[in-house]
């Protein structure tokens, strides 16, 4: 179903509450813009997704859509239950202006041209030459946020042997809670390159804590990777995460041809994988 909030067919954007019990295994999509009527979904009580997931429209060769939510009360996400905004990014070819397909948190070889907040990352990611990048995920929750399943704001996934660049980079995850706990994922990782397709790079990733001092979660379990090159593509260099003040690069992966770079705009860094 489609949460649209046009004034016409009668969805509020805000609500009470919010159940989906662990026999639904529909999607839910809730087309939120970055700027215009609809730019935040608001629930004031609990929201629970025990089964199915949600999901924001998918954009094309402009950053429109977007999944923004602000809870009032606690977030949690049964072990069948996700917030998944897998390939939602920008499309087939396209990117931001000024930026290069395939990149978004991390370089793709020689291309550099990386986006977004690290602290509050909310960009969606660029598109390959044969797939679309990762969408991109706002929370802010008042209480306490529970992960058993998985938030995903990866690229479109690929097995497939095209030529360079062809897997679109990685989304975007901010979450602010009082805590965060449970078993599941937070991923905004790229697919894999192949033949001698280069890998694309990761996304970003803030988790923001506004009572827990440590994270309940395994750091394992949050992840930005970039993928790998194919046999005679290079790597790509994963995105970041961010937890408070401190930045992680998570998984960075090297071939024979050497890896890619993390590049993190503002803050003058720049590491080199080799």
């Amino acid at each position: 179903m489609t949460w649209d909030f046009d004034g016409v067919n009668g969805l509020p954007d805000t609500v009470a509450g919010w159940i989906q019990t662990a026999d639904y295994t529909g999607t839910v999509t809730f087309p939120v813009v970055y700027s215009g009527a609809f730019t935040n979904f608001t629930v004031t009580g609990d929201v629970l997704i025990d089964g199915g997931k949600w999901t924001h429209t998918a954009n094309d060769a402009a950053q429109v859509y977007r999944l923004r939510s602000t809870i009032g009360g606690d977030l949690s996400i049964g072990s069948s239950g996700s917030i998944n905004v897998r390939y939602m990014g920008y499309a087939q070819g396209k990117y931001p202006s000024g930026g290069q397909l395939g990149v978004h948190g991390g370089a793709r070889g020689d291309f550099t041209k990386v986006y977004g907040n690290v602290y509050a990352p909310e960009d969606i990611g660029a598109g390959g030459a044969n797939y679309a990048g990762g969408g991109a995920v706002w929370l802010e929750v008042v209480g306490a946020v529970e992960v058993n399943g998985t938030i995903t704001a990866n690229s479109y996934e690929t097995t497939n042997s095209y030529d360079d660049g062809s897997s679109g980079a990685g989304g975007s995850i901010y979450i602010r809670g009082s805590s965060l706990s449970g078993s599941g994922k937070i991923t905004a990782s790229a697919s894999q390159g192949t033949d001698s397709g280069y890998g694309a790079s990761g996304g970003r990733i803030a988790i923001v804590l506004t009572e827990a001092t440590t994270l309940g979660f395994s750091a394992n379990s949050i992840l930005a990777y970039g993928g790998n090159g194919g046999a005679t593509g290079r790597s790509a260099a994963s995105g970041t995460y961010a937890n408070g003040s401190s930045v992680f690069t998570e998984g960075f992966v090297t071939d024979s041809l050497g890896g890619g770079s993390l590049v993190v705009t503002g803050l003058l860094t720049l590491i080199t994988i080799r």
